[in-house]
């Protein structure tokens, strides 16, 4: 994506698409319509839970992204929903968690 200096990182029709900039920032943009003009600016990805999916899938294709997820705190708790694995079957990405759960979470 010229317009922020990003590459593209992945495309699906729930998120449309995610670009990561060299500087690690995630971007989205959800214009879906193939339209000819122009697509809105696309928005920064700044929720922890949106990066981390974008992160996860794209490690599918570039798996050093996955250097970007913070390392599991000792306290943590294995999560409920994919039983630490992280994801809910290939290639669904566990939305409850980052394969670990915050302490009181």
């Amino acid at each position: 994506m010229k317009r922020v200096g990003a590459a593209p990182l992945y495309c699906d029709f729930d998120s449309g698409y995610v670009y990561i900039h060299p500087d690690g920032r995630l971007f989205q943009d959800v214009d879906l319509t193939y339209s000819k003009s122009l697509p809105n600016d696309p928005a920064e990805l700044t929720s922890p839970r949106d990066q981390f999916m974008a992160i996860r899938a794209g490690s599918e294709q570039i798996p050093e992204l996955l250097d970007l997820l913070p390392d599991r705190p000792d306290s943590a708790d294995t999560c409920d929903h994919c039983r630490g694995a992280g994801v809910l079957w290939i290639p669904l990405i566990c939305p409850q968690c980052w394969a670990w759960v915050a302490p009181g979470r």
